[in-house]
């Protein structure tokens, strides 16, 4: 079965950016710990280096699809035991789950 491992990944997004934002302490979760880690205004985690109009809004885009996966993606399948995702569709989430880690794992942490 898929769907243990599609919410796995999306705890395991979850945990990454938190350890890698220096965020552990908190009690920041899910959307919130996205918009966080990700603020174009302020990140704790940098996809780019945030000056261009562009890069700017790289690190918005992606701050939103982050937050989006926690609320649209995880959370339905983490608290409904009866939500099913066909094999396709979950495949899909599974293979947008490892480019949004591999985005994590190359954004350069921001010290202030």
């Amino acid at each position: 079965e898929i769907m243990p491992s599609l919410v796995g990944s999306e705890m395991c997004i979850r945990d990454r950016v938190k350890v890698k934002a220096g965020l552990q302490q908190t009690d920041l979760t899910g959307a919130k710990l996205m918009q966080t880690a990700f603020s174009p205004n302020k990140p704790l985690l940098r996809l780019n280096e945030c000056v261009s109009t562009s890069e700017q809004n790289e690190q918005s885009g992606y701050m939103q699809i982050l937050a989006g996966c926690m609320v649209g993606i995880r959370n339905p399948r983490a608290h409904d035991s009866d939500w099913e995702d066909t094999e396709e569709r979950s495949l899909q989430l599974l293979s947008f789950a490892n480019h949004l880690m591999e985005r994590i794992l190359v954004s350069e942490k921001v010290d202030y």
